[in-house]
C-alpha cells in the first residue's frame, strides 16, 4: 500500500510545524549569505559575490516556482528578496563600471540589461530606495528613453508626499533631491506638458514652479554610461536609416539591371507565381526600403565612347575593320562599326595591359608565316584529295583572307568574320535560335506526324531578323539608374519602373519587348516581375485610358499568350508520354483565368491601330494553344486580322523576336499561318474520314517529298499543298524538311534520305546567297547566317547520327554535286579556324575560342561534322573507282590527315562528341597499310589517350580522353592483329611490339569477364568443355588426336564479341600475357596465380568455337606451367596421393589440351592457304608434339608415378552376408598400359624430331628423352638405338651450348656417362664397348687418346669419376647435384670409400648447418619437375647408410631432427625419418648395450612404487654431470630431445632403459652397499658399472630403509630377505611403476640437470 499522503489533506499538525520551522531556517541561512555576499560586493571581489548570490537564489524560500510565482510570503522574505535583488543589479552595475574598459561593447550591454532586470524585480518585493531610483533613472538616460525616465520620475515624486511636503522649500531639500524635481521640471518642457497627472501631490506643483527658476547642480554622469548613451545614439541613427539595397552592374544593360533586381527576391518558377501567393518579395525577411545600383567607372566610360560618332574613335575603328574587307559602301562600314565594340561574350571590357607585358607579348609573339604556311599546306591537302572525286574548284588561302573577299559574292563569309570579331551575348543568342529539337515527338504514324508538324508549327513562324536591344540600351539604361538612385524608391517601385520601361509603347511607336531582339534571361526576369505583380498592375491599368499605360496591358498579355502556349506544349507532350499531367492543367486553367479577366478589360480600352493588331494577333495565338483547329472562332479570328491588315499597307512588321509561342505579326505571316490552318483542317478531316486507310497519308509525304525537292508530280490535294509549301515561311520549310528526313530514316530508305539531307543544306545555302540576305543590314545578315549555321549543324548531325545507326557510316551512291555542297559548307566555315591565326598576327584581336568558348563549341562541332560528312563522301565515291585503287586509299588517308591535323592545331579534334575522330577510326581500319596505321595511332591518342609508339609530340593533341566502348575496341584489336601479324603465326614471331600488349589489356580490362550463364549457347559449350577434362586418358583418346578425329562439338554464339575473338582479341591477349608469365617465371617473380587469367582468356576463345590449335596449345602449356610450380617448390602436395590429386588433374588436363590441339590441327592444317602461315604452323605443331611427349613422360614417372593415367572407379554399394549394404573402398584403375604409355611417349616424340628441316635445329631433348625411356623400360633396344640417340643429344647440346653462348647443358653427357657406367655394371655393354661410347662425346670431354687407355674395371671406374667431374667443372650455376652423387655412390660401392663417399655426399647434405635444409639441391633448368625432392629422398637414404656403415648413430639420430624441418624438400619424408629412427636405436642399442625387456619392462614390474618415488627424488638430488660418461649422457639427451620433439614412443625404450641401467640401478647398488640394513636387492639388473660409480662416492653414514620387492623366482636366499622384510598394510594392493612415471623422472632429471 503506498505512503504518500497530500500535504494539503493531512491534518497533522506536527508537519505543519516542521515545515515552518524548516523554512525559518532557510531565512536563516539565506541572510547569512547574503551578508557574505555584501561583504565580498563591498571588497569588489565580483566573481565570489556572483557565485554567492548564484548560492542565495538556489534556496527555496528566495527563487520562485516555474510559474514567477512565490509559495509563501512573509514581511521578513520580502525584504530579503527585495535586498538581493536588489543588490544583485548593482552588483552587475559596479562590474560594468569597472571593467567597461576591457569589455566588449555586447559584454558591457548585457550587463546593463541584467542590472535593469535585477532592479525592476526588486521593485515587487518592496519599495525602491534613493539609490535604485537613481541608478534606474541614469540607465534610462543613457537609452534615450523619456518614458522611462518620467516613470521613474513619477515614482520618486510620490513615493512619499508627506515627505514631499515637510521638504517644500528649497533650502531644506538635498542635492539629489534638488536634481530629481529639476530633471522632472525639464521632461515635462520637452515633452511639452502642460498639467500635472492627477497622482501628482500638489506639493509637488509648488516645488517645480519654484525650481525652474533654481539653479541646480547638475550630477556628474559616469563614463559608463555615457559609452551607453552614445551607443544607443548610433543604433537609433542606424533604425532611422533606410534598409536598402546595393547592385553594382558588371554592365549597362537592360539584361544585367533585371538579373539583379531578381536576384533580390526568392527563386522560383515562373509557373508557380500563377497561384494566390505570386509575389515571392513576400517571403523576405526584412522589407528593401530602397534600391540603388553602382556601375564601374571604366565601364561608364567605355558606354560614353559607344556613342560617339565614329570619327572621334578612330582606333576603334580601326579594329574593327582590321579583318573586314575593304568596301565602297559606308553604310555597311559605319553598321560594323559598334558591333566591333562588343567585348567578349559576357559583353565584358577587357582591362588594360601595360606597357612592358605587351613588350613581352611581342617577343613571345608566334611565328605567323608559318602558321598561314600551315593552313596553306592543310588546303593543298585537301585540294588534291578532293581532286581525286573530281572536285575541281579549289580552296585558295587568297580567298579566305578576310581583306580579299569580294562584297558581294562572299558577304556571309564576310559576316562571319564579323561576328567571331565582335561577338557578344547577342550573337550567342542569335546561334540558339537555330537550336531545337529535331525528332517530332508523338505518334510514329507518318501523317500523325504530318499533322503535329503543323500544329506545332501554327505556335511560331519565322524569327524575323531584327535589332538588338543591346544597341540602343546604354542610356535609356543610364537615365533608370540616375531616376533611382536620386529618388531612392522602393524596391516595389523600382521594379514598376523597370517594367514600364520594357513594356510600355514608345514615343517613336517602337515597344523594346516585341521590336527588339532581347537575351532570354531578360525576358525571363520581365514574364516572373509581371506575373509577380499581376494583380497590381491590373488594378493600376484597369481605370486609366493613357495609350502608354495600355501599352503596357497588351504586353502583358502577350506574355501571358506565350506563357500559355508553353504550358500547353508540356501539356501535350507529357499526355504523349503517359505521365501525369494534373499540375500543368491547374496551371493552366489558372492562367487561362487571368486571360480571360485581362482579354475583356483590353477590349473595353480604346486602342491605337498598332496595339490593336498586336492585341488580336496574341488573342488568335492564344487561340491556337487552347482551341482545336476546327474551331469556327479561330477561322473568323484571323479572317479578320487579315482583312483588316489589308486596309494598312505600309503597317509593316511586329517580329515578336522574343515570343516562342507568337509569331511575326505581319500580312505575309498571317495568310502563312491562315494558310496552315486551312491545310491543317484538311488532314484532320483526311485523317477522320481514312481512319483505316494508309495510301493518303503516304501520298501527302511523297507530295511532300515531290514538292521540296522541286521533282514534278500529281494527284489529288497536291496541288494546294503546292500552295501551301511556296508560301510556307522559312521555319515551316525547315521542319517539314526535318519531317521528310525523319521519316525516311524510320523507313530505312537511304537514297531518299539521303537525297532529303543535301536538298536541305542546299535549301539553307541559298538562304545566305539569297537576295533577301544581301538587303539585310549588318546585324540582321549576322543573325541570318548563325541561325542558319546552326541549322546546317542540326541537319548534318541528324544525318550522321542516322547514318551510323542505321547503315553503318556509309552513303549510298553519293555524287560529286552532294560533295560539293559539302566543300561548300566547310569553304563557309573555314574562318573559324582562320581568325584563331589572325587573332595571333594581330594583338588587338581577340581569340574567339578563349572569349566565346560555348559558342566557338557550337561552331566546332557543326566544323567538324561537316568534315567528318566530307572524309565519309568522299571514301565512297573514290572507292567506286576500280583502277588505281591505291591512289584513291592514300587520297582518303591524306585528307583525314588534314583535317585531323586541321582541328588538332587547334585543340578540337575530340569535339563533336568524338564522332570525328569516330569516323576516322572506322575508315583507317580499312585501310591496312603503315600509312593508315601512323595516322591511326594519332587518332588513338586523341580519342582514348592510348599512345601506341608516336613519334612526333605533336600528334598528341590537347584532347579530353573518351571511354572507349566495346564495339569499337573489337574492331581496333582485329586491326592490329591483323596488321602486325598478317599471314603469321604469332607464336613464331620473336619481336612482338609492347606498344600493342598495353592496348590488349586496355580492352580486355572494358570487356571484363564474361558471364557465360547469360548465353545459353556458352553455357553448353562450357558444359562440354568441363566434361572433356573428366575423361579418362585411354589408348583410343591418343589414337583419334593423332588421327584428327577427336573434337568436341561446339557452337559458336554469335554474340557481340564473337568478331573479336575470331579476329584473335583473346588468342593474342593471353599470348602477350603468357609471354610476361614466362619472363617473370625465369626472374623467379611470377606466381601460379597470375596464370588464371590466362588460362580463362584461352578458355573463353575456345568456347567460342574458334577451333583455333594454338588456344589448346597454350592452356596446355598454362596446365603444364601449374604442375611445375606444384612440383618446383615445395613437396607439401606430394606427401600422399590424396594430396597428389590437385596436380595430376592438372596434368591430365595439360595433357588433354595438347591432345585436343594435336588433333585441331591435324584436321585443319590442309584448310591453311598461306606458306608461310603453313610453315609457322608447322614449328608451333612441333612445339607442341614436344610439350605433349615431355609432359607424359613427366607424369609417368617418379613423383607423380602414373597418377594421371588413372581413373576413380564410382561408389560401389555390396550387399553383405548379414543384409546390411557396405561402401567399397575408393580404388584407381589404369586407363591406360604403361607400356601403351611409353609407346605413344617415344611415338610423338620421334615425330617431333623428324620435323625439323636442319639437323642444327634440333632440340637435344628429343633424343634424349627416347633415349631415356629405352634405357629404363629395354636395356637390349638401348644398345642397338637409345645409346646412338643419347651420342646424338649430346653432339646437339654441345653445339647448341657454343652458339646460344649460355650456360652448358651438361644432362646429356652426364647421362651418356651414368648410363655407360651402370650398362657395363650390368654387362650390357663390354670394357671396350662402353669406352668406345663414352669417347664418342671426347668432343665434350676433350681427354687425350693415353687416357682413354683403360684395361680393367677399376680403372674404368676412375675414368668415370674423372668424366663427372669434369661435367661438374662446367657448371657455372653450381646446380648439377646428380655427377656428386654418382660419384660418390661409386666410391663406395666399387672402391669401398666411405670416408670418400662421405666427403663427396657432404657437398649435397648439409647436417651442421644451422638452416632447415637437409639436402642443398636445387632443380637445374633441364632437369623434370620435381625430380629433386625424388633425388633428394635418394640422397637422404644413402647417406643415412654412409653414417650407418660408419656406426654413427649419433649423427643420424642429427639427422632426424633437421628431417622433421626437412619435411617439404623431399618425398616421402616419414619414410626417411622411420629410417632414420630405426638407424639411431638400433646403433643406441648396439653402442650401450641396451636390453629393453630386461632393463625396462620386467624392471618396471618388480620395483614398488613407493621405493621407486623414494629413491629416484634421492637420485636427482645426488645427480652430478661429471659422475656419467659423456657418450651415454649425449645419447640419453639426444634420445629425449627427440622424443620431445615428436612426442612419439619410439625413443621411450632408449630414454627408459638408459635411465634404469645407467642412473638408477647403479645409484640403488650403491645404496646397498653403504648401509647397514638391507637393501633392496633386484636380481639380474647388474650390468657393467662405470670406473667412476656413484656407489663409491656415498656417504657410509647414510642411512637407507629395506625396499618391499618382488620376489624373485631364481633364488632361495632371496625368498627368505624377502620374508623378513617388514611390510605395512600387508592387505593393500600395490601400486606398480608405470612408464609414464619413469618418463616424468626422465624429464625431470634432464630438464634440471643436464640441459
Amino acid at each position: 500500500m503506498s505512503s504518500f499522503a497530500a500535504l494539503n489533506l493531512s491534518t497533522n499538525e506536527n508537519a505543519d510545524e516542521s515545515k515552518d520551522h524548516s523554512r525559518e531556517l532557510q531565512v536563516e541561512e539565506s541572510s547569512k549569505i547574503f551578508q557574505l555576499a555584501l561583504i565580498q560586493l563591498k571588497a569588489k571581489r565580483f566573481d565570489d559575490a556572483k557565485e554567492t548570490f548564484d548560492r542565495l537564489f538556489e534556496i527555496d524560500v528566495i527563487k520562485p516556482n516555474k510559474w514567477g510565482l512565490y509559495e509563501y510570503s512573509s514581511p521578513t522574505l520580502d525584504s530579503l528578496r527585495y535586498l538581493a535583488y536588489r543588490n544583485r543589479g548593482i552588483l552587475h552595475y559596479q562590474y560594468a563600471k569597472e571593467n567597461f574598459k576591457q569589455m566588449e561593447s555586447d559584454d558591457v550591454v548585457e550587463h546593463i540589461l541584467k542590472t535593469l532586470e535585477c532592479l525592476l524585480e526588486s521593485l515587487q518585493h518592496g519599495e525602491a530606495d534613493n539609490t535604485v531610483t537613481h541608478l534606474l533613472l541614469k540607465i534610462f538616460w543613457s537609452f534615450n528613453s523619456t518614458k522611462l525616465s518620467r516613470t521613474i520620475l513619477e515614482y520618486e515624486l510620490t513615493r512619499s508626499p508627506e515627505e514631499i511636503r515637510l521638504l517644500s522649500s528649497l533650502s531644506a531639500m538635498f542635492k539629489d533631491q534638488k536634481r530629481v524635481f529639476k530633471q522632472y521640471s525639464q521632461l515635462l518642457k520637452k515633452l511639452h506638458v502642460t498639467s500635472l497627472p492627477q497622482n501628482i501631490p500638489t506639493a509637488v506643483e509648488a516645488v517645480l514652479n519654484c525650481i525652474e527658476t533654481c539653479d541646480v547642480e547638475e550630477g556628474q554622469i559616469e563614463p559608463l554610461l555615457k559609452d551607453i548613451k552614445a551607443m544607443k545614439t548610433e543604433d537609433d541613427e542606424i533604425l532611422k536609416e533606410l534598409d536598402g539595397s546595393n547592385l553594382n552592374l558588371n554592365e549597362l544593360s537592360w539584361e544585367e539591371l533585371g538579373v539583379s533586381l531578381r536576384s533580390l527576391v526568392p527563386k522560383t518558377k515562373v509557373v508557380n507565381i500563377l497561384g494566390r501567393k505570386s509575389d515571392t518579395y513576400s517571403d523576405l525577411e526584412a522589407p528593401i526600403e530602397y534600391v540603388s545600383f553602382t556601375t564601374d567607372e571604366f565601364m561608364e566610360k567605355l558606354s560614353d565612347s559607344s556613342n560617339e560618332s565614329p570619327g572621334h574613335s578612330p582606333e576603334h575603328f580601326e579594329d574593327a575593320v582590321s579583318v573586314m574587307p575593304e568596301t565602297n559602301n559606308i553604310e555597311v562600314s559605319v553598321e560594323r562599326e559598334p558591333s566591333a565594340k562588343r567585348q567578349d561574350s559576357t559583353d565584358r571590357p577587357a582591362q588594360r595591359s601595360s606597357k612592358r607585358f605587351k613588350e613581352r607579348e611581342k617577343v613571345q609573339e608566334p611565328d605567323v608565316e608559318q602558321q598561314v604556311e600551315f593552313h596553306t599546306y592543310i588546303i593543298n591537302e585537301i585540294n588534291q584529295s578532293l581532286h581525286v572525286s573530281g572536285i575541281e574548284k579549289d580552296i585558295s588561302i587568297e580567298e579566305l583572307d578576310p581583306n580579299n573577299v569580294a562584297k558581294r559574292q562572299e558577304l556571309c563569309m564576310s559576316d562571319f568574320y564579323d561576328c567571331l570579331t565582335s561577338w557578344t551575348n547577342k550573337h550567342t543568342e542569335f546561334l540558339k535560335q537555330g537550336q531545337e529539337n529535331f525528332s517530332v515527338k508523338g505518334s510514329t504514324d507518318d501523317f500523325t506526324q504530318l499533322t503535329m508538324l503543323l500544329r506545332s508549327s501554327m505556335f511560331s513562324g519565322d524569327v524575323e531578323p531584327t535589332d538588338s536591344l543591346s544597341e540602343i540600351e546604354a542610356e535609356d539604361v543610364r537615365r533608370f539608374i540616375r531616376d533611382v538612385n536620386d529618388k531612392k524608391l522602393h524596391f516595389h517601385a523600382v521594379r514598376f519602373l523597370f517594367i514600364k520601361e520594357l513594356l510600355k509603347l514608345r514615343e517613336d511607336g517602337t515597344c523594346l519587348v516585341t521590336d527588339y531582339f532581347w537575351s532570354p534571361a531578360l525576358y525571363e526576369v520581365v514574364e516572373f516581375f509581371s506575373m509577380a505583380i499581376e494583380v497590381n498592375l491590373y488594378q493600376m491599368i484597369e481605370p486609366s485610358t493613357d495609350e502608354s499605360t495600355v501599352s503596357i496591358a497588351v504586353s502583358i498579355f502577350e506574355i501571358m499568350t506565350n506563357m500559355m502556349g508553353n504550358i500547353c506544349n508540356d501539356l501535350a507532350n507529357k499526355k504523349a508520354q503517359g505521365q501525369k499531367y494534373n499540375e500543368l492543367e491547374s496551371q493552366r486553367n489558372k492562367l487561362q483565368r487571368k486571360i480571360v479577366r485581362w482579354y475583356e478589360m483590353l477590349l473595353s480600352k480604346p486602342l491605337s491601330t498598332k496595339l490593336k493588331f498586336r492585341f488580336q494577333w496574341s488573342h488568335f495565338s492564344c487561340l491556337q494553344c487552347t482551341t482545336d483547329v476546327t474551331n469556327s472562332t479561330l477561322i473568323t479570328t484571323i479572317e479578320d486580322i487579315e482583312n483588316s491588315l489589308k486596309e494598312f499597307p505600309d503597317f509593316g512588321t511586329v517580329a515578336y523576336s522574343n515570343y516562342n509561342n507568337i509569331s511575326s505579326l505581319s500580312l505575309k505571316t498571317v495568310q502563312s499561318q491562315f494558310s496552315k490552318i486551312k491545310m491543317l483542317r484538311r488532314f484532320t478531316i483526311v485523317d477522320i474520314e481514312n481512319e483505316d486507310e494508309d495510301n493518303t497519308h503516304k501520298d501527302y509525304i511523297e507530295h511532300l517529298y515531290c514538292i521540296l525537292n522541286q521533282i514534278p508530280c500529281e494527284g489529288t490535294d497536291f496541288q494546294s499543298l503546292l500552295s501551301f509549301v511556296n508560301t510556307s515561311p522559312f521555319l515551316m520549310k525547315l521542319k517539314l524538311w526535318k519531317l521528310l528526313l525523319n521519316y525516311f530514316a524510320s523507313r530505312k530508305d537511304q537514297l531518299r534520305f539521303q537525297n532529303c539531307f543535301f536538298s536541305s543544306i542546299k535549301f539553307l545555302l541559298a538562304r545566305l546567297s539569297s537576295e533577301e540576305y544581301q538587303i539585310q543590314s549588318q546585324l540582321q545578315r549576322q543573325q541570318t547566317l548563325l541561325s542558319t549555321l546552326t541549322h546546317i549543324g542540326e541537319f548534318s548531325k541528324r544525318f550522321f547520327q542516322v547514318l551510323c545507326d542505321n547503315w553503318d557510316m556509309s552513303l549510298k551512291n553519293p555524287s560529286r554535286d552532294q560533295l560539293q555542297v559539302l566543300v561548300s559548307i566547310f569553304r563557309l566555315l573555314y574562318p573559324l579556324v582562320f581568325y584563331e591565326t589572325l587573332t595571333e598576327k594581330n594583338a588587338s584581336l581577340k581569340s574567339f575560342f578563349k572569349k566565346a568558348v560555348k559558342s566557338s563549341i557550337t561552331i566546332q562541332d557543326i566544323f567538324l561534322t561537316v568534315a567528318s560528312l566530307m572524309i565519309l563522301c568522299h571514301k565512297f565515291i573514290t572507292l567506286e573507282k576500280e583502277n588505281a585503287k591505291e591512289e584513291f586509299t592514300g587520297s582518303i588517308i591524306d585528307l583525314i590527315s588534314a583535317l585531323h591535323m586541321l582541328a588538332g592545331k587547334f585543340e578540337f579534334c575530340d569535339r563533336f562528341d568524338g564522332n570525328f575522330l569516330k569516323v576516322q577510326e572506322k575508315l583507317l581500319c580499312e585501310f591496312s597499310n603503315d600509312s593508315a596505321f601512323t595516322h591511326l595511332k594519332r587518332e588513338l591518342w586523341c580519342r582514348y589517350h592510348i599512345s601506341i609508339g608516336l613519334d612526333n609530340p605533336e600528334d598528341q593533341h590537347q584532347t579530353h580522353a573518351q571511354p572507349m566502348v566495346k564495339a569499337n575496341a573489337i574492331m581496333l584489336s582485329n586491326y592490329f592483329i591483323k596488321f602486325q601479324y598478317q599471314d603469321r603465326n604469332i607464336l613464331v614471331l620473336s619481336n612482338n611490339r609492347s606498344n600493342f600488349k598495353q592496348f590488349f589489356e586496355t580492352v580486355m580490362e572494358l570487356i571484363g569477364d564474361i558471364d557465360y550463364e547469360a548465353n545459353h549457347v556458352l553455357s553448353r559449350n562450357e558444359y562440354f568443355f568441363n566434361q572433356y577434362f573428366t575423361a579418362p586418358i585411354t589408348l583410343k583418346t591418343i589414337r583419334d588426336a593423332y588421327a584428327g578425329e577427336f573434337e568436341i562439338e561446339f557452337t559458336s554464339p554469335n554474340d557481340d564479341l564473337q568478331s573479336g575473338v575470331d579476329g584473335g582479341l583473346f588468342y593474342v591477349s593471353a599470348v602477350h600475357a603468357l609471354n610476361q608469365y614466362k619472363a617473370r617465371k625465369k626472374s623467379m617473380q611470377a606466381r601460379p596465380s597470375e596464370l588464371d587469367a590466362i588460362i580463362s582468356t584461352l578458355t573463353t576463345d575456345i568456347l567460342y568455337n574458334t577451333k583455333r590449335f594454338e588456344s589448346w596449345y597454350l592452356l596446355g602449356k598454362c596446365y603444364s606451367f601449374v604442375v611445375e610450380d606444384d612440383l618446383t617448390w615445395t613437396s607439401d602436395k606430394l606427401a600422399s596421393r590424396d594430396k597428389k590429386q590437385a596436380t595430376a588433374f592438372a596434368e591430365k588436363k595439360a595433357i588433354l589440351c595438347y591432345l585436343m590441339a594435336l588433333s585441331l590441327y591435324l584436321s585443319t592444317f590442309k584448310e591453311t592457304t598461306s606458306e608461310q602461315m603453313k610453315n609457322d604452323n608447322k614449328i608451333v605443331f612441333r612445339n607442341l608434339l614436344e610439350s605433349l611427349g615431355k609432359e607424359m613422360l613427366q607424369a609417368y614417372v617418379k613423383p607423380m608415378s602414373s597418377m594421371s593415367y588413372t581413373w576413380k572407379l564410382k561408389p560401389v554399394l555390396v550387399l553383405k552376408a548379414d543384409g546390411s549394404l557396405e561402401n567399397l573402398p575408393i580404388s584407381y584403375k589404369p586407363s591406360i598400359s604403361e607400356t601403351n604409355i611409353l609407346r605413344c611417349i617415344l611415338m610423338i616424340l620421334a615425330k617431333a624430331d623428324t620435323l625439323y628441316n636442319k639437323d642444327e635445329e634440333r632440340n637435344w631433348m628429343n633424343p634424349f628423352y627416347i633415349s631415356k625411356v629405352h634405357f629404363k623400360t629395354d636395356r637390349k633396344l638401348f644398345k642397338e638405338s637409345g645409346i646412338c640417340l643419347l651420342q646424338d643429344s649430346c653432339r646437339l647440346a654441345l653445339l647448341q651450348s657454343s652458339v646460344s653462348g649460355s650456360d652448358n647443358i651438361l644432362e646429356a653427357h652426364y647421362a651418356l656417362v651414368s648410363y655407360c657406367y651402370k650398362c657395363f655394371k650390368d654387362r650390357t655393354f663390354s670394357l671396350a664397348e662402353a669406352i668406345s661410347h663414352l669417347r664418342e662425346d671426347n668432343g665434350f670431354f676433350g681427354l687425350p687418346e693415353e687416357e682413354w687407355q683403360v684395361e680393367d674395371d677399376k680403372s674404368f671406374f676412375n675414368l668415370i669419376i674423372r668424366l663427372l667431374k669434369y661435367i661438374l667443372s662446367k657448371d657455372k650455376q653450381k646446380w648439377q647435384h646428380r655427377p656428386i652423387y654418382r660419384i660418390a655412390q661409386i666410391k663406395y660401392t666399387e672402391f669401398e670409400d666411405t670416408d670418400g663417399a662421405m666427403k663427396e655426399m657432404n657437398k649435397l647434405l648439409a647436417l651442421k648447418s644451422v638452416n632447415k635444409n637437409v639436402v642443398n639441391i636445387w632443380k637445374p633448368e633441364n632437369e623434370l619437375p620435381g625430380k629433386h625432392f625424388v633425388y633428394a629422398y635418394q640422397y637422404v637414404l644413402f647417406y643415412m647408410d654412409l653414417l650407418n656403415e660408419k656406426h654413427d648413430f649419433m649423427a643420424i639420430g642429427g639427422m632426424v631432427k633437421k628431417l622433421r624441418r626437412f619435411g617439404s624438400g623431399m618425398i616421402n619424408s616419414q619414410d626417411a625419418i622411420n629410417k632414420a629412427v630405426e638407424l639411431f636405436v638400433n646403433g643406441a642399442k648396439v653402442k650401450l648395450s641396451l636390453n629393453e625387456k630386461e632393463h625396462g619392462e620386467l624392471l618396471m614390474q618388480r620395483i614398488p612404487f613407493p621405493e621407486f618415488v623414494e629413491l629416484s627424488e634421492e637420485l636427482f638430488n645426488a645427480f652430478k654431470k661429471g659422475d656419467y660418461q659423456s657418450d651415454v649422457l649425449d645419447v640419453f639427451l639426444l634420445a629425449y630431445n627427440l622424443k620431445k620433439g615428436t612426442n612419439s614412443i619410439q625413443f621411450d625404450g632408449v630414454c627408459i632403459t638408459i635411465y634404469f641401467k645407467y642412473f638408477y640401478c647403479p645409484f640403488v647398488e650403491n645404496k646397498k652397499q653403504s648401509t647397514p640394513y638391507p637393501a633392496p636387492i633386484i636380481e639380474g639388473i647388474s650390468g657393467p658399472q662405470p670406473e667412476n660409480s656413484p656407489s663409491q662416492q656415498l656417504p657410509q653414514s647414510q642411512s637407507q630403509p629395506q625396499l618391499p620387492r618382488s620376489p624373485s623366482p631364481n633364488t632361495a636366499n632371496n625368498k627368505e630377505k624377502t620374508a623378513k622384510t617388514p611390510v605395512k598394510n600387508p592387505t593393500s594392493i600395490r601400486k606398480r611403476v608405470s612408464k609414464r612415471d619413469v618418463f616424468d623422472r626422465v624429464v625431470k632429471l634432464i630438464e634440471k640437470r643436464l640441459s
